[in-house]
């Protein structure tokens, strides 16, 4: 039988969990502010695309961990509702190779996200207090620097 205590204080977990229900108020409090039709996913793959500039599906289902028909799948989706365009490759290229960039309507939810993420943070320093906020900050950055160099 599992022990959930352990499981509970596997620090993956809570790191998984504080990610998972960061990104699920940022989600909503999007939706709250006019983009409705926005889920999780769509903002998974809209954090893969630079704000100027373009990318493509594989380097998206790269960064991601997923499938490039996964990608597909979800940039057409995006594309249908107008948050990304996307423009063909050249002729001797895979579609998969496609540049993908934002529309005006996603550069202006990028911006929305932005914003809400900044305030999330300000919430987060004045309830923690600046230093211990700004502790926490450095102490993740350092776990993703420990955690890139051992996944290479």
């Amino acid at each position: 039988m599992e022990n959930t205590d352990t499981r509970r204080s596997h620090i993956g977990r809570s790191l998984f969990e504080a990610s998972t229900l960061f990104n699920r108020l940022a989600v909503k409090l999007m939706q709250d502010k006019g983009f409705g039709d926005i889920k999780k996913m769509d903002i998974d793959v809209i954090s893969q695309i630079p704000s100027q500039g373009a990318t493509n599906i594989i380097t998206i289902a790269y960064h991601l961990g997923i499938s490039k028909q996964a990608v597909s799948q979800k940039v057409k989706s995006l594309v249908d509702r107008d948050y990304l365009k996307k423009e063909a490759p050249p002729s001797h290229c895979d579609t998969r190779y496609a540049d993908i960039s934002f529309t005006a309507k996603g550069l202006r939810l990028l911006h929305c996200g932005l914003t809400i993420t900044q305030d999330l943070e300000a919430h987060f320093a004045k309830t923690l207090g600046d230093q211990q906020y700004a502790d926490l900050v450095l102490k993740i950055d350092q776990l993703n620097s420990l955690l890139t160099r051992l996944n290479e």
